[in-house]
């Protein structure tokens, strides 16, 4: 069974999120 689009879209976004959030803390770092 695939997921609802809109729960995989939501937890990509929160994935880019978090990966963006890693991504300041390296250049501010």
């Amino acid at each position: 069974q695939l997921p609802s689009r809109s729960s995989f879209c939501r937890s990509s976004i929160y994935k880019w999120i978090i990966l963006l959030q890693m991504d300041n803390t390296f250049t501010n770092g």
